[in-house]
Order: structure tokens, then C-alpha cells, then sequence
């Protein structure tokens, strides 16, 4: 189920964060006319990258520096790593974010 926040509660020098119906945590960052939803937990040390910096279609991790390209969820350095992206299509005022592919932070870890 998609997740619907006004577009206002987005601008570029102020992210917001939605959660899932599960609990996951999406951070939702503003880049000239393009939205961005990543899941907000860095994979290194568990960072919200919604207090990270962001330089235009980058955010840095408040913790370490790693840099994640918005677009792809990967990591400039280590390149290993990678964060959830999703889906965020604006309809007016509103953004819609497709969370379908989001993880249950519940389940067990593979492996």
C-alpha cells in the first residue's frame, strides 16, 4: 500500500520520514523538481540518513560520511553497500510513495 505525504512537508533543505504499516522507516528527500524515499537506516552502523547532509542527488551519513546516490540506493564508497530505494510519483500537491518492496523489520535476517 502506498503511503500518500503533502508535497510541502518535503523541501530540499528539509526531508521528512514516513513509516510503513510495518514500521519501517522511509526518509523522503527533495532535489530541485525529483523526490527521493530511502529506506532511512544506514546499513553500516544503523545512521537515520534523514539527518544526513544532502548534496543534490547524494545524501551523506551522519555517522561515518558514506555518500548514497538517492537514485540507486548505492554506496559511493564502500560500494558493498546499498539501501532500499522506492518509488515517489507526485499527484498534485501530494506524493505517493510505492512501499510494496519494503523489508518487515520483524522477519529474521537471511543467513
Amino acid at each position: 500500500m502506498p503511503i500518500t505525504l503533502p508535497a510541502t512537508a518535503v523541501t530540499p533543505t528539509k526531508p521528512a520520514v514516513v513509516q510503513t504499516e510495518r514500521g519501517f522507516e522511509i526518509a523522503v528527500f527533495q532535489h530541485g523538481d525529483s523526490y527521493f524515499a530511502i529506506a532511512n537506516r544506514c546499513p553500516h552502523q544503523g545512521a537515520p540518513l534523514v539527518q544526513g547532509v544532502c548534496d543534490g542527488e547524494v545524501v551523506i551519513c551522519p555517522f561515518h560520511h558514506f555518500k548514497y546516490d538517492l537514485r540507486t540506493g548505492r554506496c559511493r564508497f564502500p560500494r558493498h553497500l546499498r539501501i532500499a530505494t522506492f518509488p515517489v510519483a507526485r499527484a498534485g500537491t501530494d506524493l505517493s510513495i510505492d512501499t510494496s518492496a519494503a523489508p518487515d523489520p520483524s522477519a529474521p535476517s537471511p543467513g
